[in-house]
């Protein structure tokens, strides 16, 4: 397996090859896939406010805003600044639009290139600095708002595992098996234990 990791992107949030450095990432999965090998692709929850993106998710309400100041959420270097950081935001998982909205996107320069695999990265979650109650989110404002993002993998599953069901195969996801028959099946499974959680 190898990992293409963060920077493989033109800017956060774009969710896709840069042409510049991967003029044709499918011949490349399959040439890999020849070798035996399979490509394991980063997939970010930052939106940088440069990048395609962000204008038309802040615009359908799918990225995490602030009660009060601008809804930043972390400051991380991106390409094309020098290596400076810049503030970044984050998409909702808490809203099934905006995991529908990072699912399309994940399709299209992804899984329709032949990449079966993903590292959801940044789920800590990487929020800086630390004001849960001033965050607003589809699910809910502030602390039970992060309640609801903090299970995030189980929330960004039913928007890029759920690739899988083309496959119809077993997928493991944090040490758990999980068999696929119908994506309905899995957005609902994974769904149903995050409104439970959240609401303890």
């Amino acid at each position: 397996m190898i990992v293409v990791d963060y920077f493989h992107w033109p800017h956060l949030g774009d969710w896709r090859f840069d042409p510049a450095d991967w003029p044709d990432p499918a011949a490349m999965v399959r040439e890999l896939a020849e070798m035996g090998v399979k490509l394991m692709v980063s997939v970010w929850p930052s939106v940088n406010p440069v990048g395609e993106n962000h204008a038309e998710m802040r615009d359908q309400g799918l990225l995490i805003t602030s009660e009060q100041g601008v809804p930043v959420h972390h400051l991380f270097p991106d390409r094309g600044f020098g290596g400076h950081a810049l503030g970044v935001s984050f998409y909702d998982a808490t809203d099934r639009r905006a995991r529908d909205y990072l699912w399309s996107k994940v399709k299209r320069n992804y899984y329709d290139l032949g990449v079966r695999v993903w590292w959801l990265d940044a789920c800590e979650p990487e929020i800086f600095p630390e004001q849960p109650g001033n965050l607003r989110f589809a699910a809910a404002v502030g602390v039970a708002g992060v309640q609801r993002f903090v299970a995030r993998p189980a929330a960004q599953l039913t928007g890029v595992v759920i690739a899988q069901d083309g496959d119809r195969g077993r997928v493991r996801v944090q040490d758990v098996p999980v068999r696929i028959d119908h994506p309905d099946r899995l957005r609902d499974a994974v769904q149903d234990p995050l409104k439970d959680r959240a609401d303890r």
